[in-house]
């Protein structure tokens, strides 16, 4: 996975990661979602398989006051789906197991596509998820709404914001992939350094 440093300031800060190929899979499935009712989701691939419901079809937002409510909704979410999608990677002979869902809003004329990643056993993501902004972009570009080379915005449940644009159309096992490349920014928070002693009798360590 290639990453592009922007070194214009004294903190490396903001990078490009670009992705291998990335597919949407499964559209418009109709699942019973425990604890909340009937609705249709998708499934797609950016690095991990994710569940996405568009939470407007549960007349629901994503304020960070119903944070408990919406952790609870993607698990549920996710239950859902594996009990009612069967999910393999086109290259791999083991059936793939969901993990998270994308909690999902549109964009608006004023304000980027937002989302919350959960996923089990209950964590959620301070930032938009790289995989989860990989995935939506390959549902949008299967749907017709994302060209190559255009921008998509796309904002965490706390505020922070990707950008990720389709870089090239492949092929992934015989199903039309994408490759997506995200900008964003990070943080150093901390540095490790391991050495090798030469008295050392296992310097490349050991197993039974």
């Amino acid at each position: 996975m290639p990453v592009i440093w922007d070194q214009s300031s004294s903190v490396l800060s903001q990078g490009d990661i670009l992705h291998a190929g990335r597919q949407g899979r499964e559209q418009d499935v109709s699942v019973e979602i425990p604890g909340f009712g009937a609705a249709r989701v998708d499934v797609a691939y950016g690095g991990n398989f994710s569940a996405i419901l568009e939470v407007v079809r549960l007349r629901r937002s994503l304020p960070v006051s119903a944070l408990r409510e919406l952790t609870d909704l993607g698990l549920a979410t996710v239950e859902a789906v594996r009990n009612t999608v069967a999910i393999a990677h086109p290259n791999e002979t083991e059936p793939a197991m969901l993990k998270a869902a994308i909690l999902a809003e549109a964009g608006t004329a004023s304000r980027p596509a937002r989302n919350i990643m959960v996923k089990e056993p209950g964590y959620f993501d301070r930032s938009p998820c790289g995989t989860g902004t990989s995935a939506r972009m390959a549902l949008e570009h299967r749907r017709g709404n994302l060209g190559l080379g255009e921008p998509y915005r796309h904002e965490s449940i706390l505020g922070t914001v990707f950008e990720g644009r389709l870089v090239t159309e492949a092929d992934v096992g015989g199903i039309p992939a994408v490759i997506p490349q995200i900008t964003g920014r990070a943080w150093i928070t901390g540095a490790c350094e391991f050495a090798l002693d030469p008295g050392d009798p296992f310097p490349a360590g050991f197993k039974f």
